[in-house]
């Protein structure tokens, strides 16, 4: 029957009262006392003992007590200490004096202090309020996600494409510029051109050239001779003729 005895309910042996799902509510012995799950009934006749796990065996106490185990492996119920503690779930034997704290807090001189955090992550300086959960990384380093990475290298040089390690120190320049120093210079331009002494602006095209040469298509060709001589049909240099005219002598040059 059940305890309130309104209903009849086949309890299992031991049990005097029982529920509709076989958990006892009261053992047939007024002495012996269920286990927390109300499956067994077991003679424990232990003072303020709610819930015994096997015969004298008391595995819960009533509110305001605590199971204690003695030498010869016996168990009272003994009165909790008063234990206004925060965030303490047990005071052993001394008033408000604690020794189990609750999760994350530790003892500390009978008070409950929050356990440190745990930070082990590659290159943290410290993670806030979570274990192993970066909030601030240490030089060169950024926050992803709880965990440091490299933080980009930052590469405002003028025509660089490249700083492979260093802040704003080129490795890789752009087409025509050159690394000088870690910054970006132009190019020296490439005159390779026979006879030339200057090329301005492009590779192996001639803007300026030797003595005895002009500039044609940005190669150098031999300047031609001036020959500004009355009578004259050829110089062999500026101005000294080679050859006269039919009718005229060659002397010194000239005809």
């Amino acid at each position: 029957m059940n305890l309130a005895g309104t209903e009849c309910v086949d309890c299992f042996n031991g049990c005097d009262h029982c529920d509709f799902t076989d958990r006892c509510e009261q053992c047939l012995n007024p002495l012996d006392k269920t286990n927390a799950a109300r499956t067994a009934c077991f003679m424990c006749d232990i003072e303020d003992c709610k819930f015994c796990s096997a015969a004298d065996k008391c595995s819960t106490c009533k509110d305001g007590y605590k199971v204690v185990t003695l030498a010869d492996n016996s168990t009272i119920c003994v009165e909790k200490p008063i234990c206004n503690v925060a965030n303490c779930v047990d005071c052993a034997n001394t008033n408000n004096v604690c020794t189990t704290c609750a999760a994350n807090f530790i003892v500390s001189n009978g008070a409950c202090m929050r356990r440190p955090i745990v930070c082990n992550v590659a290159n943290c300086a410290a993670c806030a309020t979570t274990d192993n959960v970066c909030t601030t990384c240490a030089a060169n380093f950024i926050v992803s996600n709880g965990a440091c990475m490299r933080r980009p290298i930052v590469c405002n040089v003028a025509n660089c494409t490249a700083c492979a390690t260093t802040d704003n120190v080129c490795t890789t320049c752009a087409a025509n510029f050159i690394v000088s120093n870690g910054a970006c210079i132009p190019r020296p331009i490439v005159c390779t051109v026979a006879n030339c002494t200057a090329c301005a602006t492009t590779d192996n095209v001639c803007t300026t050239c030797a003595a005895g040469f002009i500039v044609s298509n940005g190669a150098c060709i031999p300047r031609p001779i001036v020959c500004n001589l009355y009578d004259c049909v050829k110089c062999v240099s500026d101005n000294v003729c080679s050859e006269c005219a039919v009718g005229f002598q060659l002397k010194g040059g000239v005809c």
